[in-house]
């Protein structure tokens, strides 16, 4: 049996193979095809209403028309079986012989479970906090009853999202020398599970067909969106005032980029570590994404993802936290001027 190509519904085949010795004129061949029929039964359920249910049966029907043929042609999808009937006289007399059900467009031809996984970096010199670094590894299943002796071509190609590219084709020739690129089954036909290696962030297209790009066969293609990572940063205030009337404020650090942790009740958040080096207090240790500061100093922030990348985002600047005087204060002589060294009017008040 031959199916039809994958984008058109009729096109099959079958070719009937008899012993040459048990072929005669009076032998014929009548087919079947395998059809569904609906059927509507109604039944009274009370002396009011009826209940009607619909009864779906599977029936054998002859198909005249490919009556006598040893070979049948431009099938349409599904399941046929021949009756072939003997008409010779003697001890083989009116023997029948019914085949077995051949299915035209049930073998199939699939990628499946697509998908990606973290990998190791390009370069395992550099920080896996780069995002320009990091790697995943592509895998799907392939389920291949339509392309022969495995003779398959894959292209995975990049054509979306910043960073580095990828274009890559591979064939099964190639196997051995693709080994730190592609991982291919073993089994003849290349069906199982394959695993590409080591491709940067994007978008990708996917696309499965006969070696040497035949237009007579399937091919798959599908689309894989492997989302781009923003550096780990900080986009708050890099200076913070103290006032001296009320020397005590609470800071929120701010952060985007990396894979944050996901808390039970879906909110995002990273690992914090905070370091204020103070020329009256010494060395000052915080956790937590919201401190409370209280003296002045260098401020430094050191940030950890879900996967496991830890940067000191304060390594070019550190936030400065400024001992600075009240928006009013007293002069020698105990006269009362603001900071920008203007005497402010004041209103009694009485009591």
């Amino acid at each position: 049996a031959q199916d039809p190509p994958c984008d058109q519904d009729t096109g099959g085949s079958i070719e009937l193979v008899i012993d040459e010795t048990t072929i005669t004129p009076q032998m014929s061949i009548k087919w079947q095809k395998l059809t569904l029929s609906t059927s509507t039964v109604s039944a009274s359920t009370s002396s009011v209403s009826t209940l009607t249910t619909e009864i779906t049966t599977q029936d054998w029907q002859y198909v005249p028309s490919l009556e006598g043929n040893l070979s049948i042609q431009n099938l349409a999808k599904g399941s046929y079986r021949a009756i072939i009937r003997s008409n010779n006289e003697g001890n083989c007399a009116n023997n029948e012989i019914t085949t077995s059900t051949q299915v035209i467009g049930g073998r199939g031809f699939d990628l499946l479970n697509l998908r990606y996984i973290d990998a190791p970096p390009a370069d395992s010199s550099v920080s896996e906090c780069s995002v320009e670094n990091l790697r995943y590894n592509i895998e799907f299943t392939l389920a291949n009853e339509k392309i022969t002796g495995g003779n398959i071509e894959i292209t995975v190609n990049k054509t979306g999202g910043s960073g580095a590219g990828y274009n890559k084709t591979f064939i099964p020739s190639d196997a051995s020398s693709q080994t730190t690129e592609i991982r291919w089954p073993l089994t003849s036909d290349r069906s199982g599970n394959y695993i590409i290696l080591g491709v940067p962030f994007g978008d990708y297209e996917i696309k499965i067909s006969e070696t040497g790009g035949a237009t007579d066969t399937c091919e798959l293609n599908q689309i894989l969106i492997i989302p781009g990572l923003e550096e780990i940063s900080y986009i708050g205030d890099m200076s913070y005032t103290l006032d001296k009337c009320n020397p005590e404020f609470e800071l929120t650090a701010e952060i985007q980029g990396g894979v944050p942790f996901v808390s039970s009740n879906g909110e995002a958040f990273y690992k914090y570590d905070w370091q204020l080096n103070s020329d009256e207090f010494g060395v000052l240790q915080y956790t937590g994404k919201t401190i409370t500061v209280k003296y002045p100093g260098d401020l430094s922030l050191t940030v950890q993802d879900s996967k496991g990348c830890v940067v000191d985002i304060t390594s070019a600047e550190k936030i400065k936290i400024k001992n600075e005087i009240s928006i009013y204060y007293l002069e020698e002589g105990l006269s009362l001027v603001d900071s920008q060294g203007a005497t402010p009017t004041t209103t009694p008040v009485l009591h």
